[in-house]
């Protein structure tokens, strides 16, 4: 009989028998070949879990850090953008604080010539409109004489007449 048939006539119980003394038989090898070692079966398993962990740790590392880059990079544009608006901010404040210091500059000069300038140019005014009322005055009176004249040689050109 060859090996396969006879295992088909033994019991059961004998090959569970067998079974059970074969894993025996390789438990305690290992058991004796770990004694000599560092390695036992314990620390084989936890290096296992801690390189698994290590695996998960640098997983995450990378999977959560890509994104923070993008972020930062975004944050650092949005950054530079913000202070380039600060920048012209405070170049449009230099600009209005001149602006303002000039229209004070310009109000003090305004106000100064119409103090010193336009008062004597009214004065001026004044002179010139007396001027021409006063040789109104000197026409009327001329054109008053004309009249007169031109009335009294009437008249006497009248006279005259009548007299004929």
């Amino acid at each position: 009989m060859s090996n396969p048939e006879q295992k088909k006539k033994r019991a059961p119980s004998a090959v569970a028998a067998m079974r059970g003394q074969k894993f025996a038989t390789h438990l305690n090898k290992l058991r004796q070949s770990r004694q000599g070692s560092i390695f036992g079966v314990a620390e084989i398993s936890a290096l296992a879990a801690s390189f698994v962990i290590l695996l998960a740790a640098l997983f995450a590392y990378f999977y959560m850090l890509t994104p923070q880059r993008a972020r930062l990079e975004d944050l650092q544009r949005k950054r530079t953008q913000l202070q380039t608006r600060l920048r012209e901010s405070q170049v449009d404040v230099k600009r209005s604080t001149d602006t303002q210091s000039t229209v004070t500059e310009i109000s003090g000069s305004l106000q100064s010539f119409e103090s010193s300038t336009l008062a004597q140019r009214n004065a001026g005014r004044t002179l010139l409109i007396n001027e021409l009322n006063n040789a109104i005055r000197r026409n009327k009176r001329s054109r008053l004489q004309i009249l007169h004249r031109q009335e009294t040689i009437h008249r006497c050109g009248d006279n005259v007449s009548e007299s004929k």
